[in-house]
């Protein structure tokens, strides 16, 4: 799956971009199929604590639901950082350039040896 987000936040809005993004992976989740991410933060600014706390949760509940890895391209020291913080339980890894950040994700391997990351929604 493939996000790109940019600006500061109200709470409305970071709850209808991960509407957005919970519909997006409702088949891999039904179909119980990992899923990875490459998300594109430039422009992305660190949020306030009630967003970054829904941003939290909501990369909690997806990797409880299949997600297996995040690549974000483009986001500034200060966004990977908390972004890193609030993805402790997720695989993530940042990248300058998004040929490297997809190849990070088709390299990525479940315990079963197939490759992930290659879906898109």
């Amino acid at each position: 799956m493939h996000f790109s987000t940019r600006g500061f936040y109200t709470l409305e809005v970071a709850q209808a971009f991960i509407k957005e993004l919970t519909i997006k992976t409702l088949p891999f989740i039904e179909s119980q199929t990992p899923f990875s991410v490459l998300g594109d933060m430039t422009g992305y600014v660190p949020q306030d604590r009630e967003v970054a706390d829904a941003v939290r949760d909501q990369i909690n509940v997806a990797t409880e639901h299949g997600l297996q890895g995040v690549a974000i391209i483009g986001a500034s020291s200060i966004t990977k950082m908390q972004y890193a913080r609030l993805a402790k339980r997720t695989r993530v890894e940042f990248f300058d350039d998004k040929v490297e950040a997809l190849r990070w994700l088709r390299s990525a391997r479940d315990s079963d040896g197939r490759a992930q990351g290659k879906a898109k929604a």
